[in-house]
């Protein structure tokens, strides 16, 4: 009976300390924008846009860093050119990737015949000449 009564008291310790729980899922980045180098990134509650000179991508889902800031999350790819972009124009499946350290993100878009690296920075404003 005294072993039963021990791993009870370990099984009550391990609830108590949240051993007996899942963990909670990784906060999502806060709204705001982060821009770098010919890109700007504003996150937002909901996912986020990503604005390349010619290109444009939309995340719909929260970008989620892990505990070592690390994301990946489903986009879509929309390239743009001269002239008026459609909002029905069709998009390709994409993927962003990439890694939060404090105020700073290095990430990847990549697409199904390359991948682009990018780097910005939270709060930083820079002038994006679009292909138009």
């Amino acid at each position: 009976m005294g072993h039963v009564r021990h791993l009870a008291a370990v099984g009550l310790l391990a609830l108590g300390t949240g051993l007996g729980q899942a963990s909670a899922p990784p906060a999502p980045l806060a709204p705001g924008q982060w821009a770098g180098s010919g890109v700007v990134l504003v996150v937002t509650r909901e996912g986020g846009r990503i604005e390349f000179p010619c290109a444009s991508v939309e995340i719909k889902r929260p970008i989620r860093p892990d505990a070592d800031g690390r994301f990946a999350v489903e986009a879509a790819y929309r390239a743009e050119g001269p002239g008026p972009v459609r909002e029905n124009e069709p998009t390709i499946a994409a993927r962003v990737e990439g890694r939060v350290e404090g105020d700073s993100m290095t990430g990847e878009l990549v697409l199904p015949s390359r991948k682009d690296s990018f780097s910005v920075t939270l709060g930083k404003k820079t002038r994006l000449i679009k292909c138009k």
